[in-house]
């Protein structure tokens, strides 16, 4: 899908603007399930212990638990979402470009990780839903869920170019470094 898309194959398939609208109204609605029915999943006194209640006595500490609202940062997933998208598209664009391979442009990048990316928040979305439903703790799910999109960005990377399994690993590796270099700058 995410090939023909590039390849100007549009009629067949959802546009990538509206498939990442969708996945950003599943996050909506997730945001709105958590801050109405699991409030308590993102309580870090049970993960943490008692180091938060320390942390919170010292007055000038900016990781306090009472300078940091969990749920602040839930209310602009969406935000966060929208702008890692341009970061993901730089480094894989950044890294296929290191290593000689021209195949995609950077706007074709970006509309690979549009698609990648509008696939993971469904995904993670759904997941989160169904998982704090059974009563799961919200950390660890995110946990796992991190592996597999890392697992899934590197199915990707590989599908789409159709390399081998160690060119792709190489790339997907350059392409992490690029990723964190990008976001550090």
């Amino acid at each position: 899908c995410i090939r023909d898309s590039i390849n100007g194959t549009r009629k067949q398939y959802i546009s990538v603007i509206q498939y990442f609208a969708i996945s950003l109204t599943l996050v909506g609605i997730q945001l709105f399930l958590m801050n109405t029915f699991f409030k308590d999943a993102l309580n870090m006194d049970a993960l943490f212990g008692d180091s938060f209640k320390k942390l919170a006595e010292q007055k000038d500490n900016p990781f306090s638990p009472s300078n940091f609202d969990y749920n602040q940062i839930n209310n602009y997933q969406s935000l966060i979402y929208v702008l890692t998208v341009p970061f993901s598209a730089l480094s894989t664009w950044l890294a296929y470009v290191i290593v000689g391979d021209k195949q995609l442009n950077f706007t074709e990048h970006l509309v690979l990780n549009l698609y990648y990316s509008a696939q993971i928040i469904i995904v993670t979305s759904l997941l989160t839903i169904i998982f704090l439903c059974f009563g799961l703790d919200y950390m660890l799910i995110t946990s796992c869920i991190s592996i597999i999109t890392f697992i899934y960005w590197f199915y990707v990377l590989k599908r789409v170019f159709n390399h081998s399994f160690l060119d792709t690993l190489a790339r997907f590796m350059l392409a992490i470094i690029c990723l964190l270099y990008t976001s550090d700058a």
